[in-house]
């Protein structure tokens, strides 16, 4: 029986653990552990005997693995972040385009309010495939000033706790000037906690470095 994960689905190894995240219920959970290895020998593409596959029937009853192997259980990775762009000191921007980057969270804001997490990130998966099938505006310095007008808002805006909402604003914001960055999910197992951040290449645009670093990606768009 050839077994994946369902789309939306996404998972990682971190501290000899298996996280998954459930996008369309907005839900982390662990693996338990009578289940790892079974699970390892799925990723790595190996046949799986009956009583193997049983010890993972409840992520087959959750509907979180799927019969066939078009979306298989692959680990997402990014490049690791080796600097970040809170490091460098920032061009100036002008009140318009904070403007602007304030409004790009408050649409963001109500986004999620009216709608999911899940349908907001189909909605950059989307806007950025658009993005890479056309021809990116992208260099590391119009990427810095784009991103430097969404730092300038935390005057206006608090920061804390929202990593996710700010980052999908900063993905929207930069995609609308066909700037393709990616967001990425992380998570920290012990104890468990979720992370979110915005990167370009090996960048970091709205964290630092040594805050990112401890958190394992789960989901990269």
């Amino acid at each position: 029986m050839s077994l994946a994960l369902r789309q939306d689905v996404f998972f990682c190894r971190a501290n000899n653990q298996i996280a998954l995240l459930d996008l369309r219920a907005d839900r982390y959970f662990s693996l338990p552990a009578v289940a790892i290895a079974t699970f390892e020998k799925l990723a790595r593409g190996d046949d799986l005997e009956d009583i193997e596959i049983r010890s993972l029937s409840p992520l087959i009853k959750a509907n979180l693995l799927v019969p066939g192997d078009q979306h298989k259980v692959v680990q997402q990775e990014i490049v690791l972040p080796t600097h970040s762009l809170l490091d460098h000191s920032l061009p100036t921007s002008s009140i318009g385009k904070i403007v602007l980057a304030m409004v790009s969270q408050v649409k963001t804001t109500a986004i999620l309010k009216m709608g999911t997490v899940c349908s907001a990130i189909h909605q950059i998966q989307a806007h950025k495939q658009e993005v890479l099938k056309s021809t990116p505006s992208g260099t590391e310095d119009i990427v810095i000033r784009a991103a430097a007008d969404f730092l300038a808002t935390r005057v206006f805006i608090s920061t804390q706790d929202r990593c996710l909402p700010r980052s999908i604003a900063l993905m929207h914001y930069l995609l609308g000037k066909s700037l393709p960055a990616s967001l990425v999910v992380g998570v920290q197992m012990t104890p468990f906690i979720g992370h979110a951040w915005v990167q370009y290449g090996d960048m970091i645009l709205n964290d630092r470095v040594d805050e990112v670093l401890p958190y394992t990606p789960i989901m990269v768009v």
